[in-house]
């Protein structure tokens, strides 16, 4: 199994023997376990064109004197053979680690920033 991000910076922390008890069935272990394709995906993309403006306005509501920076899209999926399933929900927490975008950053810069995630 692999995790495949389309955006750079963003990954799965949770170790892969997590993901495997967390996501997958018994039989699909044993799939993967016989050689079997299976694949956990990590699917990130940029939004911010996507989003409405009932969901911006209600983040702008929880910003607390936060500026938004970026609006992302994440999905995760299992794949096995051709048949892609969509992971809405998981029985524990999966870390993602998203680094903070170059663009958002201060360069050369003696100020601090404090950076949240509004989901």
């Amino acid at each position: 199994m692999k995790q495949a991000v389309n955006t750079s910076g963003i990954n799965i922390s949770t170790p892969i023997t997590e993901l495997e008890n967390m996501l997958l069935t018994e039989q699909e272990k044993q799939q993967a376990r016989n050689g079997f394709k299976i694949k956990i995906v990590l699917d990130v993309k940029d939004d911010g064109n996507a989003v409405s403006a009932s969901d911006k306005a209600a983040i702008q509501q929880v910003l607390n004197g936060f500026t938004v920076g970026q609006y992302l899209k994440i999905d995760l999926y299992k794949i096995i053979g051709e048949r892609s399933t969509e992971i809405t929900e998981t029985p524990e927490k999966i870390r993602i680690v998203i680094d903070v975008p170059a663009s958002l950053r201060n360069a050369g810069s003696n100020k601090t920033r404090t950076f949240a995630h509004v989901r």
